[in-house]
């Protein structure tokens, strides 16, 4: 059994704060009370992921691990960036609606206004959504790659590990940090470090995989 944490508590009283202010304004302003359902669906869609992200780690197998392996965004991030976007045009739509008689607005000036927030809303939704899909590592018995960058060969790669960071933030932890971590390697000779914490895989995981992949390198005579 899972012990819940601080973060899955935080997040679960959250949701119920979320959900109960959009049920509150539901009947009497229902556009304002989709911005707090919206918060709600994100806020249980963070708390799935920390609650799974807590559960034991899958080990991968040398002997059954593919030839290559793709570390990318999950969905459960895209899904939490678009809905985070569309806060700001559910607001700016909610502010126009009851402002429009104060400001003696046509529904034609009503209508271009709308259709504008929706428009900045979706361009901003594709331009996050090509982003996430260009970012990704790629593990295989070739080498590493970063996103569309070229391959890189494995002889070419030196002390590939996983490190964690600590530093103070906004959402520290108890003893007044919080921590990241991140894929590091040198690529002849120079440091690359990618944060992996909202990759669908976790820090064991990853070390796991880059430790079978140099192994069959290194058991190849191609050294």
């Amino acid at each position: 059994m899972i012990k819940p944490s601080f973060g899955i508590v935080f997040l679960i009283i959250f949701a119920i704060i979320f959900l109960a202010t959009g049920f509150y304004f539901l009947t009497r302003y229902p556009l304002f009370s989709v911005i707090f359902f919206i918060g709600a669906i994100v806020n249980s869609i963070l708390l799935y992921k920390e609650y799974s992200g807590q559960k034991d780690t899958l080990n991968f197998n040398k002997d059954t691990i593919p030839e290559s392996v793709k570390i990318k965004y999950p969905v459960s991030i895209t899904i939490v960036t678009l809905l985070s976007y569309s806060v700001f045009p559910a607001v700016a739509v909610f502010g126009l609606i009851i402002s429009r008689t104060h400001f003696n607005l046509t529904d034609f000036t009503v209508f271009c206004i709308i259709t504008l927030f929706m428009s900045i809303f979706i361009i901003a939704s594709y331009l996050e959504m090509k982003k996430k899909s260009k970012t990704f590592i790629v593990i295989s018995d070739k080498g590493i790659q970063l996103g569309t960058h070229p391959n890189m060969q494995w002889g070419e790669i030196r002390e590939e590990k996983i490190i964690t960071r600590h530093f103070k933030g906004h959402a520290p932890r108890r003893d007044g940090t919080t921590s990241t971590q991140s894929l590091y390697l040198l690529y002849n000779d120079q440091k690359i470090e990618i944060n992996i914490d909202d990759f669908d895989i976790t820090d064991d995981q990853l070390a796991q995989v880059l430790k079978i992949f140099r192994a069959r390198f290194d058991s190849s005579g191609l050294i």
